[in-house]
């Protein structure tokens, strides 16, 4: 069975300039524009893939297209004094912030700067959004980082899950099953299980696959900000990852389960969380449940998309 979904991304970047004395300066602060390739990022299953963990200034003064992939005219990037904080939602439409700062050494980024990006290097290319500095009016502009300042950039990117529950009709041996999906556990912006973890520390939804679960039993469906009740018994079959289209903006996740997975009794199975280990969390109930004993094995896709 196969089961969709989707997330929103946006960000936002902030600029200010503290000097050796710790008088500081605001610069400006501006939407972005994320990048088709940062996009594609989001997709990467290596490891600890980085998809935001660099910084990038330059002089230029292309607008910005979702096509590109560099700076205009890059100047200088860095890594340094990379940092990261959550701000989780508590409440309904729950969205929330992954925020990432990252600071110049004193008098590297000096000069007249006009576009900004983020990305996975610090040498030029590789962004996932690039920006036009704007004024308050939101019009290009240039600010100066004078040679005896650190530049700070502070990128805010702002997650935003369905706020509607996903509900589909679906076969299963021939029974048309009623699933319903929401995500779980949005209040929380850890990697832990059953958490909400988009880009979280700057890596890709699917860097830690192999740690993933998916999680059965015969509760219901808990709150966007909770789990499914019941949910005690862990597939053993491990995951399995889909192919990825660049462009697409979409990747498919199955969960297996084994002939001996089963329930107490061989109850049917009545909802599941399914946490992408350090990327996304979702429960999903099924009407009527999921017959399961030591006859079946179980597929559970998820099909993850994310847009700007």
């Amino acid at each position: 069975m196969n089961i969709e979904t989707n997330i929103r991304l946006s960000g936002r970047f902030k600029l200010t300039a503290v000097n050796e004395h710790g008088e500081e300066r605001f610069l400006a602060e501006f939407d972005n524009l994320i990048l088709n390739q940062g996009l594609d990022k989001v997709a990467d299953t290596a490891p600890s893939a980085p998809v935001i963990a660099c910084v990038q200034v330059g002089t230029g003064n292309t607008a910005p297209a979702v096509t590109q992939t560099a700076l205009s005219a890059y100047l200088v990037g860095t890594s340094r004094n990379f940092s990261f904080s959550t701000n989780p939602p508590s409440s309904a439409p729950w969205v929330g912030t992954v925020v990432y700062s990252w600071q110049f050494d004193q008098g590297v980024a000096a000069g007249n700067l006009s576009e900004v990006g983020v990305g996975w290097t610090s040498s030029t290319g590789n962004l996932f959004s690039r920006a036009l500095i704007l004024d308050g009016s939101n019009n290009p502009t240039s600010i100066t980082v004078l040679a005896n300042e650190f530049l700070t950039v502070t990128y805010t990117l702002t997650v935003t899950p369905p706020t509607a529950d996903n509900v589909t009709v679906i076969s299963v041996n021939g029974v048309n099953t009623t699933c319903t999906t929401r995500p779980s556990a949005v209040s929380t912006y850890t990697t832990g299980q059953g958490a909400w973890g988009v880009l979280y520390g700057g890596y890709s939804i699917f860097h830690d696959i192999s740690s993933s679960r998916c999680i059965v039993g015969a509760g219901t469906l808990g709150n966007y900000d909770s789990i499914p009740s019941s949910s005690t018994l862990v597939l053993n079959g491990g995951f399995t990852v889909g192919s990825y289209t660049p462009g697409s903006f979409s990747r498919s996740i199955t969960c297996n389960g084994t002939l001996t997975d089963n329930l107490p009794g061989n109850a049917p199975i009545t909802a599941a969380l399914i946490n992408v280990l350090g990327g996304t969390s979702w429960q999903t109930s099924f009407s009527p449940g999921l017959p399961k004993d030591n006859t079946k094995t179980l597929a559970l896709t998820l099909t993850i998309s994310w847009s700007r």
